[in-house]
Order: C-alpha cells, then structure tokens, then sequence
C-alpha cells in the first residue's frame, strides 16, 4: 500500500500544535492528524466523499515543514 502525502492545512496544523502545547495524548494527536489528513487527502477540502471517516492506526512517518 502507498503512502498518503498531503499538505494539511494551515487550521489543521495550527489546531496540532495548540493541542499538543496543552498536552494532548498521542491518541488525540494522531486523530487531529487523522481528520487533516482526511479532508485534505479523501474529501479534497469538501468536494467528495463527504461521509467519509478516518481513523489513524499508526504513524509510519511524518514530514515537518514550515
């Protein structure tokens, strides 16, 4: 299976970083990552798969940028 790759949206990212300087778990983290993901990647910012729910099992890698 390939890897998704997607530039997550700057709410997204901001809505990560404050939860994760409030001390969010791991599990809360990877489902913040898990709904950027999805609506980026999946639903294309609302154009398809609308019903569609993500669940992040696992992070194999992520690339940070700014």
């Amino acid at each position: 299976m390939g890897r998704p790759r997607a530039v997550i949206s700057g709410s997204t990212s901001r809505r990560g970083l404050a939860a994760k300087d409030a001390g969010a778990s791991e599990a809360e983290l990877r489902q913040l990552a898990a709904e950027g993901l999805q609506d980026v990647y999946f639903r294309d910012g609302g154009a398809r798969a609308d019903g569609l729910l993500m669940e992040c099992t696992g992070i194999g890698c992520i690339d940070v940028g700014f």
